[in-house]
């Protein structure tokens, strides 16, 4: 309501509103109505089997849409009247004709034809990484043929957890604190029979009977290195990922480069293209792929797509261009750069109103 009011003070900015000759007359039309003409005129289970408003199809903004657009003063005066007197008996529910005979069948093919049209978020700005720093060993362990680095980050010792202590000798050796000695005695308290993890660190766990008491301690993971950036005092995990850069060889070899926003915002800072159209190898760029990008799949999958998320490891999270809902509860897939390929897509850009275009990359 607050932003209808505003909005209309704008639009009569556009066009004065000098009553019946004014060449617009600029009204707003509450949720409520519209939830009541959308049930008298068949348009909620467009989207729905229930014949309730779905939230989780970016669509249902377009029926809403239609109904302001056949909202008329008369109806709205109708309905306020018969809310106001429903507790009458002689009240009658308004009879609210359709604004057409077959409005429910044209809304439904016309919803059926949208394309959304996202926001593709490519703009250089934001958080450059997260707030923890990560100190770096200089060792190096190698997984499966895949090289890690090991780093540690200093955390409070109340949040630590029993498992991360390791209360026996079978999981002392499993425990992240790096250092032996901070481990024993923090195991100690904890192995207690008659105590638990909170009390026994809540009463200061010591290095030795008159050491300094233990506030925080060094944890120790892998990651590789490629996917950290090197700070001047450590290392650091980029916040967002800006954008995937596709490349594809002569020989059809495929192979994609992750940028984060803080390589990105290097690049802008030394002039450099944000998206590179050559990689480090000399293979030309086949297509990049940011979150809002819409893409079309030709297979058993035909839809329109939207990226959703980039991540680390090189799989793209790719959700129905009408799917509303948090990424957790969303239909989804994440394909890799080169599964995708296999799908043989099609990258598009959609307009604010519609209008579906071949996107220039």
């Amino acid at each position: 309501g607050y932003a209808a009011r505003h909005a209309i003070v704008f639009l009569k900015r556009l066009w004065p509103d000098v009553g019946q000759a004014a060449p617009v007359n600029v009204q707003a039309v509450s949720g409520r109505v519209t939830a009541q003409l959308r049930r008298f005129w068949q348009l909620n289970n467009i989207l729905s089997d229930d014949g309730e408003k779905t939230r989780a199809d970016h669509r249902h903004h377009a029926i809403d849409a239609l109904v302001v657009a056949c909202t008329h003063p008369g109806i709205t005066a109708a309905l306020a009247r018969y809310w106001k007197t429903r507790e009458s008996r002689a009240a009658e529910q308004p009879r609210l004709e359709q604004p057409w005979p077959g409005i429910r069948t044209d809304a439904e093919r016309e919803v059926a034809g949208i394309v959304v049209s996202h926001r593709v978020r490519k703009k250089v700005s934001g958080p450059l990484h997260k707030e923890t720093t990560y100190g770096d060993t200089n060792e190096d362990v190698e997984n499966n043929g895949v090289s890690y680095r090991i780093i540690v980050e200093r955390v409070p010792v109340d949040s630590l957890t029993a498992a991360d202590i390791g209360t026996d000798d079978l999981t002392e050796g499993k425990s992240p604190i790096r250092d032996p000695g901070v481990r024993r005695a923090l195991r100690e308290p904890v192995a207690r029979p008659d105590g638990d993890g909170k009390r026994a660190r809540a009463s200061g766990p010591t290095l030795g009977p008159d050491g300094p008491p233990i506030r925080k301690v060094r944890l120790e993971s892998k990651r590789q290195l490629h996917g950290l950036v090197r700070l001047h005092n450590g290392l650091n995990d980029p916040n967002s990922k800006h954008h995937v850069a596709i490349y594809r060889s002569a020989d059809g070899a495929v192979s994609g480069e992750i940028v984060s926003l803080f390589e990105a915002v290097r690049r802008l800072s030394r002039r450099e293209p944000v998206v590179r159209r050559r990689s480090d190898q000399g293979i030309p760029l086949l297509m990049s792929l940011a979150q809002g990008d819409l893409i079309k799949i030709d297979d058993e999958r035909a839809a329109y797509w939207v990226v959703r998320e980039i991540k680390a490891n090189g799989q793209v999270t790719l959700v129905p261009h009408i799917e509303a809902r948090p990424t957790k509860q969303a239909l989804k897939f994440a394909p890799t750069v080169a599964g995708l390929l296999n799908r043989n897509p099609r990258k598009l850009a959609v307009d604010p109103i519609g209008r579906v275009r071949p996107a220039s990359d």
